[in-house]
C-alpha cells in the first residue's frame, strides 16, 4: 500500500494566511496569475503540502492583499512545483543575460529556488504510489 500524503499537524493544522510565515517557501512565487498560482510552501514537522497566494493588486478601490493558505494533496504539490519551476527556469535565462548586480542577484535567487523544486519534484516522484 503507498504512503499516505501528510496531513497538517497539529503545527500547521489551522493556521492562517496571516501566518504562513512558519512554512518553508519551496518555489513559486513569481508566477504570474493563472492556474495553478502561488507560492508552494511545506510544514517541517510534517512535510504537509501549502499553496500561498496574495493578491498584490494596485487598482485604487480594490481590496489588496488578501491572502490565503491551502492544503495541497501530493499531486496538487507536484502540478504547483512543476509550473514553478518552468516559470524559474524562463526566469533564470532572462536574468542570465543581464550583466549587472541586479541581474545576478535575480539570477542567484532562481538558480536556488530551482534547487529547492529539484529536490521536492524528486521527493515527490519517489513517494508516488
Amino acid at each position: 500500500m503507498p504512503p499516505a500524503p501528510p496531513s497538517p499537524c497539529p503545527r500547521c493544522d489551522g493556521l492562517t494566511p496571516d501566518q504562513a510565515d512558519q512554512l518553508a517557501i519551496i518555489g513559486g512565487s513569481h508566477l504570474p496569475y493563472s492556474e495553478p498560482y502561488g507560492e508552494l510552501r511545506q510544514c517541517a514537522s510534517c512535510g504537509a503540502w501549502f499553496r500561498y497566494t496574495r493578491d498584490h493588486d494596485n487598482e485604487i478601490g480594490y481590496v489588496a492583499d488578501a491572502p490565503s493558505l491551502d492544503w495541497l494533496d501530493r499531486e496538487q504539490a507536484r502540478a504547483l512545483a512543476a509550473a514553478a519551476t518552468a516559470v524559474a527556469q524562463r526566469q533564470l535565462a532572462h536574468f542570465a543575460t543581464r550583466d549587472d548586480d541586479y541581474g545576478r542577484r535575480c539570477a542567484a535567487d532562481y538558480a536556488a529556488e530551482l534547487a529547492r523544486l529539484a529536490a521536492v519534484m524528486t521527493a515527490l516522484a519517489l513517494a508516488a504510489p
